[in-house]
């Protein structure tokens, strides 16, 4: 679990290897098969949130890492955080919105059929 909270510490204040901190922190949340239970879940949204441009792009990028991975297990908690990435997508930083937009399709790519009723 603390390998997640470092890994997501690092993903979000990383600038140039913003990807690869994302992909380190998809490779720690697959080892711990849990997104809440590892603490990245809520600090994940929050930064979505986030004031500073360079946290909410990052946290797309943590999503969108996310996503990839394409697991099951991982489905309830990205589909949580959906809005608040759809959210991006409106956002006044063009790299924030290109990123979103990656992000959403993305999760349409590899969301389950019987998730669509929360979408």
């Amino acid at each position: 679990m603390e390998a997640c909270k470092a890994a997501l510490e690092k993903a979000l204040g990383s600038g140039d290897a913003r990807q690869e901190a994302a992909a380190a922190l998809a490779s720690a949340v697959k080892a711990a098969g849990n997104m809440k239970a590892a603490g990245v879940h809520d600090a994940l949204k929050a930064a979505l949130d986030s004031t500073d441009a360079s946290v909410r792009e990052s946290a797309v990028a943590c999503f969108t890492a996310l996503v990839q991975l394409g697991l099951a297990v991982l489905e309830p908690s990205l589909v949580a955080m959906l809005p608040a990435v759809l959210e991006r997508c409106s956002d006044k930083v063009v790299s924030i919105r290109g990123a979103a937009e990656a992000a959403v399709k993305a999760m349409s790519a590899v969301i389950n059929p019987n998730a669509t009723k929360k979408v």
